[in-house]
């Protein structure tokens, strides 16, 4: 989970023609590259602006896609011309507020981006997120989709010996035998069932995340890890090793 520097392979694909450059939600690891695309001719971004800063949490309104939905924000779908091809933009908060999902027509290919993905499921409103995943299982249902993409991969394919998924743990330098990305449609109601179960056997509070809550940066909301289905739930246990890991990680960016 970080970033990388795309400028050396987008700028020779692109040359003088306009990008467009659409992030997914305000976590620093999806918009972390922004600053180095920012000197690009014809650059246009929705989601994070940078300034020549970094800043790996922003605030409002450093952050937003409102430009996307025409500043509407009870507007749900926002039809987006990258070149010649037209991506439709989805409002599904749920793993953050402003989290959004986006589809590819010509394609067949929807992000989902942290919502649905092999990986943990950090989720900060519950209620949101149900909404959004009866939103986007009502999307496929409406229009051609080949598979669901996620913004992250961290398990493995499921082990011969047991057919369970071995998690890769956040900082990971390798992802042996790693499951593939594009996900079946079907994963949208296994995910969704999911994050029920886990609501289902919470108390009355809630889920917490073992009653600690993560930096005020990071939106200030306890964001309790779900185990995608092949995650073996004990790995919900080691989550605070993945905050811990985050700390340190931007207390050195900040040094």
């Amino acid at each position: 989970m970080h970033y990388a520097n795309l400028r050396p392979y987008i700028a020779p694909l692109i040359g003088s023609s306009p990008l467009t450059v659409v992030n997914t939600h305000s976590h620093w690891d999806h918009f972390g590259g922004n600053r180095d695309l920012q000197s690009l001719p014809n650059v246009r971004f929705y989601g994070y602006q940078p300034d020549g800063r970094y800043e790996p949490f922003p605030q409002y309104p450093r952050y937003s896609v409102d430009a996307l939905f025409d500043g509407e924000e009870e507007s749900v779908h926002s039809e987006l011309a990258i070149g010649k091809r037209r991506v439709t933009a989805l409002k599904i908060p749920g793993h953050t507020e402003d989290s959004i999902a986006l589809y590819d027509a010509r394609e067949q290919l929807l992000f989902t981006s942290d919502t649905v993905c092999p990986c943990l499921l950090f989720i900060e409103d519950w209620s949101a997120y149900l909404q959004s995943a009866a939103l986007l299982k009502r999307f496929v249902a409406e229009n051609p989709v080949k598979w669901l993409l996620g913004g992250h991969l961290e398990m493995s394919r499921p082990k011969a010996d047991n057919r369970q998924h071995e998690y890769f743990y956040f900082g990971s330098n390798s992802h042996r035998d790693e499951h593939a990305l594009q996900l079946p449609l079907s994963y949208l109601a296994l995910a969704e069932r999911e994050v029920k179960r886990v609501l289902a056997d919470a108390d009355d509070q809630g889920p917490r995340y073992d009653a600690r809550r993560i930096d005020k940066p990071f939106h200030d909301v306890p964001m309790v890890p779900v185990p995608f289905p092949g995650i073996p739930s004990y790995y919900r246990d080691d989550a605070n090793r993945l905050v811990d890991i985050l700390r340190q990680r931007h207390a050195s960016d900040e040094r």
